[in-house]
């Protein structure tokens, strides 16, 4: 169609218009931090930054990740950053697929123990983590909104003008891969984090 999924929301009228940008708003400042201080988090570790410096680098790392990001988009280095967030997701899926089989060849499923006799998840706490957690597994709620605009975004840098198969592929595989790698990561927390050894 040529417009991004905000430009659909206002097209349903007001109402459906603010309420996406309260979601949007009210949840981005507390993502892009969660996001960038464990990417820095990660990247600190990988390269021993802290170890190097003799001081927490942590929040230097995620400043300069974010003025990475920012300095590529702004001067349209599009490219640069679509192929890097594109090598970077195939080194996270990879990792993620090894580190999970190694879990299970290391922990017998058999071995995680049962939830406890009285946990129910749709009560208190329980049901609100589940809200919560519906709303980010596989991924965001508003993910499909900024992948359509990231790909206006593309089509005007690029000028590649991708047909609708390819788009609704893209997403496919996307969403797809990202309920798998759920399905991985809640492994990894069962066979890592509540087992012995």
């Amino acid at each position: 169609t040529g417009e991004s999924l905000v430009e659909g929301y206002r097209s349903l009228g007001r109402p459906a218009a603010w309420v996406y940008f309260a979601i949007a708003v009210g949840t981005c400042f507390f993502v892009m931090g969660a996001v960038g201080i464990v990417t820095a988090a990660f990247l600190d570790n990988l390269f021993g930054i802290s170890a190097a410096t003799g001081f927490n680098a942590t929040p230097a790392v995620a400043v300069a990740v974010f003025a990475l990001a920012t300095g590529l988009l702004t001067w349209g280095a599009y490219r640069g950053l679509d192929a890097l967030i594109k090598a970077i997701a195939g080194v996270l899926l990879v990792s993620t697929i090894v580190a999970f089989w190694s879990a299970t060849r290391h922990t017998a499923l058999a071995d995680v123990p049962p939830a406890p006799a009285d946990f129910n998840p749709f009560e208190g706490a329980g049901l609100a983590f589940l809200i919560a957690l519906m709303g980010w597994m596989p991924t965001a709620v508003d993910l499909s909104t900024w992948n359509s605009i990231w790909t206006l975004e593309r089509i005007k840098q690029t000028g590649y003008h991708p047909e609708l198969r390819s788009t609704l592929r893209e997403f496919n595989v996307g969403y797809i891969a990202s309920g798998l790698l759920a399905v991985m990561f809640l492994g990894l927390g069962a066979l890592v984090l509540y087992t012995d050894g």
